[in-house]
């Protein structure tokens, strides 16, 4: 747990009185830190709700509210300057934009479904709207679980293809943004397809992960649904891998196949923090 260590100044000396001349001269006046020096940089306006505020020795006016990040467990709200945190020690004005779900890799996933677009919301999606063998992507086809099992590195040969047409899913996550995020790491372009295995750690967490997400509804955030995510797992040139979160079935099919079954598989952006 990282705490701030909030310093109180000392004594004034005071210089002149009753000293004299060559004492004086032998006396150094020392001017005492300043409020915001010494840690003390809110207001008790900015530490609203928080359980433990610290004022300042000098100017009761300026406080402190310390706030203390906790390491992430698996289906651990994600706040968006890159920590979690137990309730009563969140900062203010920081807010969720994910679910941890791998703590090995440090992984969360979305509060929300994007479409094609990469709004928040549920749409069934191809893959995209023509096909090949993606430069740079392996193909995953008996080892399916361990091969190609980087998203962020599958998601950026996806987009730097040019062979697949439009790449409906890839570029979904790439155009999300949560308004919420308030680092670096979660801005648009940060957020990326998973991979079958990634997809797999999701399903082994589902029942945790769901009950974050339903705790976190009032903003949003909507359950993984009970059928199959779009991974950035290529099987080869025509085919990527499926998977249904609830089950872990599994099953390859065509990138940019229309018919009914195909339609309907998801898309839930994941990002590293």
């Amino acid at each position: 747990m990282i705490k701030k260590n909030l310093l109180i100044a000392g004594a004034m000396l005071s210089c002149g009185a009753a000293f004299s001349f060559s004492e004086v001269q032998a006396q150094t006046c020392v001017v005492p830190p300043s409020c915001e020096e010494l840690g003390y940089k809110q207001t008790e306006a900015d530490c609203e709700g928080a359980t433990l505020i610290l004022k300042c020795p000098t100017d009761p006016s300026q406080v402190a509210c310390p706030s203390y990040p906790d390491p992430c467990g698996i289906g651990d709200v994600l706040y968006g300057d890159g920590y979690c945190y137990k309730d009563n020690f969140r900062p203010k004005n920081i807010a969720p934009i994910g679910v941890v779900f791998d703590t090995t890799k440090r992984l969360a996933v979305a509060l929300t479904d994007v479409g094609k677009d990469g709004s928040a919301g549920t749409e069934g999606m191809t893959w995209s709207s023509s096909y090949c063998d993606t430069p740079n992507l392996e193909n995953c086809d008996f080892e399916y679980m361990s091969c190609g099992a980087d998203g962020r590195v599958n998601t950026d040969a996806i987009l730097a293809s040019t062979c697949n047409g439009t790449t409906y899913a890839a570029n979904a996550v790439n155009a999300y943004q949560t308004s919420n995020c308030s680092a670096d790491f979660c801005q648009q372009g940060k957020w990326f397809l998973p991979s079958l295995q990634e997809l797999y750690t999701i399903h082994i967490n589902r029942s945790v992960i769901n009950s974050t997400l339903s705790l976190l509804s009032t903003i949003g955030a909507k359950q993984l649904m009970d059928y199959y995510y779009l991974s950035s797992t290529e099987y080869s040139d025509g085919y990527v891998w499926s998977l249904n979160v609830d089950n872990a079935n599994h099953y390859f099919n065509g990138k940019n196949d229309s018919n009914q079954y195909d339609r309907y598989n998801y898309v839930r952006p994941v990002l590293a923090f």
